[in-house]
């Protein structure tokens, strides 16, 4: 009966194990943002992106993590992934591009770090393009994708990275990540013969301010205490009543 009652302790402890929320055993929580552009037809216009990690975990230095984006219908890509390992296609209109390890500026505290890629509109902009991040350490793939808008008549959305469900949304920081190469913002702003100026300046979303109590990993990190300890007492009533049980059989 003795084994009887441990071995019912340790289907307790799995179960408990197959329970708690994958974030609570670490990784990084990735997220990408951007921000809506307007141009005209023949300009180049940049396209603000953003990437944040909500943690818990920073990046691991052999971690790779890819990025694939697709241009908005209309328009195809011309500058701005000087500093990644990319492959763009025939076309322009999609890149793949890979980092290995965590890049500068980026920090396990939610906080977005922006840069810039450059689009020219080739005509009237028909659809919306979208930037994803993929990676192996990310449990959460809910923030995992945004739309890059371009002359997109809808409502834009919000500047700053969705957060994870436990997780508060973090300000977005307006300055570029440092590892954008400088020739990125160079490239020059092409203008159709009879039109005006080619980009239209878009301003700044307000970025909402984090809880300044608590942080989201502290609130996850103590969801996930009370979890663990609620399932160990009854872990233990459990083993408790099969003990008792078993030495009232034996005597």
């Amino acid at each position: 009966m003795i084994r009887r009652g441990w071995a019912a302790v340790l289907g307790v402890l799995a179960v408990a194990a197959s329970a708690v929320p994958a974030y609570a055993a670490g990784g990084s929580d990735l997220a990408v943002g951007a921000r809506p552009a307007v141009g005209k037809v023949n300009g180049v216009v940049g396209l603000e992106l953003s990437i944040a990690n909500f943690g818990p975990d920073q990046v691991g230095a052999t971690v790779k993590v890819r990025f694939d984006y697709t241009a908005p219908p209309g328009t195809r890509f011309v500058g701005g992934f000087e500093g990644e390992d990319c492959n763009l296609r025939e076309d322009s209109t999609r890149a793949e591009c890979y980092t290995v390890g965590p890049w500068p500026g980026v920090a396990p505290d939610g906080k977005a770090v922006w840069r810039t890629v450059q689009v020219r509109i080739d005509g009237p902009v028909t659809g919306r393009g979208s930037l994803k991040v993929t990676c192996s350490c990310d449990p959460n793939a809910a923030n995992d994708q945004v739309p890059l808008l371009v002359n997109d008549p809808g409502p834009a959305p919000s500047a700053t990275p969705q957060a994870s469900p436990a997780a508060a949304s973090a300000p977005a920081r307006s300055s570029m990540a440092p590892s954008v190469s400088p020739q990125a913002s160079a490239v020059p702003v092409a203008e159709s013969p009879d039109s005006g100026t080619g980009v239209v300046a878009v301003p700044e979303a307000v970025p909402a301010a984090a809880d300044p109590d608590l942080s989201s990993a502290s609130r996850t990190l103590i969801i996930v205490i009370l979890c663990v300890v609620l399932i160990g007492l009854l872990a233990l009533a459990v083993a408790v009543y099969v003990l008792r049980r078993g030495a009232e059989r034996d005597g």
